[in-house]
C-alpha cells in the first residue's frame, strides 16, 4: 500500500464541501468557508453543466471524503512533489460490481474474498441530486480507472486526473431526484423520514454517526426502500421542502441507489477531467454546426464514437475520428439515413470519421486522421442535438465577474416561489400561479413569482483554483456527452461543457498509523 519510497506521508485525504453545507452559528462551526445569515456554511463550490445555462449554479453533496495513496520523495519537514498512485478504499466507497451494498478493498480488479471474483468498483461519493428546468436527475459517479496525478503536500498544489463514468437516472420527483438515506419516525416505526417535518407529532431518528461504516439509517424511497444504509454525503437542497417548514436537505448513500429502470446513460457518461489548483480552461474551438455552422462551441463529440465528448481533435484518437459530433455511416439512399436520424444521403464524398470534411481521395482524409474517403455517407449529426454557444436570447452573454456569465436580455424562466434550492434558485418551473398548486405539483408551492435570469458560459470557459496545504480549492473544466433522454439533453444543453469549483480540506497520513 502507498508509495514505493517508504516515506511518510503515503496517504492523502480530501474532503469536498458543498457550496451551501451544514448548519452553523458562527464561522468556527465551518471547516471551510463562512457561516452566513441563513445559518449554513457557505463555500465557493459550484457546478455548471451544459450550454443552455439552466443547469448552472448547481451544488454537490457536502462532506464527501476521498483518499488516495501517495508516493512522496521525503518524510519531511519538506515532503516534496508526490505522485498520486491510486485510490485508498478505506473510505468504504469501493463496492462490488455484482452487489453495490458489499464493500470491497481491491480497487479495479477481481476481488475474490469480498466480491466472489467480481470487480471491485470505486465511486466518487454517494449519489447526488440535480434538478434543472423542472427536470430531475440523480447522478452516480464511478471511477472508470484509478486516479493519477501529482500533489505537492507542502504547498497544497495538485493536478489529479479522474476518468469518471457518470450514471444518470431520471429523478422520481422534481423535489426529490435521488433516494435519500434517512431514518424512521419516533412515533411510527413503519414511517420513513428525512427530516422532522416528515413525522407530525414526532421526530425523525437518523443515523447518529454518518460515514462510520455502520448502517444506522434507512433508504426512504424507490427499489431500495427500507434497506439499511450508512449516510456519507449531505445535500442542502434535496429533498426540497416548503420554505415555510424550514431548511431543505437530506443524506445520501451508495447503499441507496436510484431505480435501475430509470437509468438513461447505459454504463455511464464518459467524463474525463483533471482537477487542478491552478487554472483550467476550455475555448470554443469547434464549429457548432447544425443551424449555426458559423458559430463556435467548446464541446462536441468524437465522430468515430459519439459517446466520447471532446474539446479538440487531439482528444479523439485516430479510431475515434475528429471532434465534429457527426458520426459516419455509408448509405445508398435516404432511408439508410432516416432510420438513424442522420439527415439525407449526400453524393458528395465525405471523410469516413468526419462527415463535415469533403474529400476526393483518401489522402484528403488521412492527412487529418479521419479515416478513408467514402463515395457516399449520411450527412449525420451523430448522437445528441447540435449545440449552441449558449441558450441566451440573441446569444448575448454578459460577463458578471469571477468568470461567470449571465444572459444579457433573457430568457428569464419563472418558478414557484415557496420551494427553492438552498441558494435560492427555483426548482418547480411555472407559467401561471395554477402551476404551483397541489393539484399540479403535489404541494402548495406558492406563487409563480420567482423570475431568474438564465446563466451562460463565457468564451473561454475558465476556472481558477487555489493552492493551500490545508484548504485547497480544486477546479476542472470538461466536456459532457448526451444522455439517452432528449428532455434532459434539451434542458441542460448536452452535449456541452461543464465546470466545477470544489472547496476542500486536505490532510496527509502514514498508512502505518492513520
Amino acid at each position: 500500500l502507498g508509495g514505493n519510497t517508504g516515506a511518510c506521508p503515503d496517504v492523502g485525504e480530501l474532503v469536498l464541501y458543498a457550496g451551501i453545507g451544514q448548519a452553523c452559528t458562527s464561522n468556527a462551526d465551518c471547516p471551510v468557508g463562512t457561516c452566513e445569515a441563513d445559518g449554513r456554511c457557505h463555500t465557493v463550490t459550484r457546478l455548471d453543466t451544459g450550454w443552455t445555462g439552466l443547469a448552472h449554479n448547481a451544488d454537490i453533496n457536502d462532506r464527501v471524503v476521498t483518499r488516495a495513496f501517495l508516493d512522496c520523495p521525503n518524510s519531511g519537514p519538506v515532503c516534496g512533489q508526490c505522485n498520486v498512485v491510486g485510490i485508498d478504499p478505506s473510505t468504504g466507497s469501493c463496492r462490488c460490481a455484482n452487489n453495490i451494498r458489499t464493500v470491497c478493498d481491491e480497487p479495479f480488479v477481481a476481488d475474490a474474498d469480498d466480491c466472489a471474483g467480481a470487480v471491485c468498483d470505486c465511486y466518487l461519493g454517494a449519489p447526488f441530486p440535480l434538478s434543472s428546468g423542472g427536470t430531475p436527475a440523480c447522478v452516480v459517479n464511478r471511477f472508470a480507472r484509478d486516479v493519477t496525478g501529482t500533489t505537492n503536500v507542502d504547498q497544497g498544489s495538485s493536478e489529479i486526473t479522474a476518468n469518471l463514468r457518470a450514471k444518470v437516472y431520471l429523478g422520481a420527483l422534481t423535489t426529490e431526484p435521488c433516494t435519500p438515506c434517512g431514518g424512521k419516525c419516533s412515533n411510527d416505526a413503519s414511517a420513513f423520514c428525512n427530516q422532522n417535518q416528515d413525522c407530525p407529532g414526532g421526530t425523525c431518528v437518523l443515523d447518529p454517526e454518518p460515514g462510520d461504516g455502520v448502517r444506522g439509517g434507512f433508504c426512504t424511497t424507490g427499489d431500495s426502500e427500507g434497506q439499511t444504509c450508512d449516510p456519507t454525503g449531505y445535500n442542502s437542497s434535496f429533498p426540497a421542502y416548503l420554505t415555510s417548514e424550514g431548511p431543505s436537505g437530506g443524506w445520501y448513500s451508495l447503499d441507496c441507489l436510484p431505480d435501475t429502470g430509470k437509468n438513461i446513460s447505459g454504463q455511464g457518461l464518459v467524463v474525463n477531467l483533471t482537477q487542478t489548483t491552478g487554472t483550467s480552461e476550455l475555448a470554443a474551438n469547434n464549429s457548432c454546426g447544425g443551424a449555426s455552422p458559423d458559430l463556435n462551441c467548446p464541446c462536441l463529440l468524437c465522430s468515430g464514437d459519439t459517446s466520447v465528448p471532446c474539446n479538440s481533435d487531439a482528444e479523439c484518437s485516430t479510431m475515434l475520428g475528429s471532434c465534429s459530433l457527426a458520426a459516419s455511416k455509408k448509405c445508398t439512399g435516404n432511408t439508410d439515413c432516416s432510420n438513424f436520424n442522420a439527415g439525407n444521403c449526400s453524393s458528395i464524398g465525405r471523410c469516413q470519421l468526419a462527415t463535415s470534411i469533403r474529400c476526393t481521395a483518401n489522402t484528403d482524409c488521412s492527412s487529418v486522421s479521419v479515416g478513408t474517403c467514402n463515395p457516399s455517407t449520411c450527412t449525420a449529426k451523430g448522437a445528441g442535438e447540435w449545440p449552441q454557444p449558449n441558450g441566451c436570447t440573441d446569444l448575448l452573454c454578459t460577463d458578471i465577474g469571477g468568470g461567470e456569465g449571465e444572459c444579457t436580455i433573457g430568457p428569464d424562466p419563472t418558478y414557484c416561489d415557496a420551494v427553492v434550492k438552498a441558494n435560492g434558485d427555483g426548482i418547480l418551473g411555472c407559467s401561471v400561479d395554477e402551476d404551483c398548486t397541489a393539484a399540479s405539483v403535489g404541494v402548495d408551492a406558492g406563487l409563480c413569482a420567482l423570475q431568474q435570469r438564465a446563466k451562460c458560459f463565457l468564451d473561454p470557459i475558465v476556472a481558477t483554483g487555489t493552492a493551500d496545504p490545508e484548504t485547497p480549492i480544486g477546479v476542472a473544466t470538461f466536456c459532457l456527452p448526451p444522455t439517452s433522454n432528449a428532455g434532459i439533453n434539451i434542458v441542460a444543453g448536452l452535449p456541452g461543457p461543464g465546470r466545477i469549483t470544489s472547496q476542500t480540506t486536505a490532510a496527509t497520513f502514514c498508512s502505518s498509523d492513520n
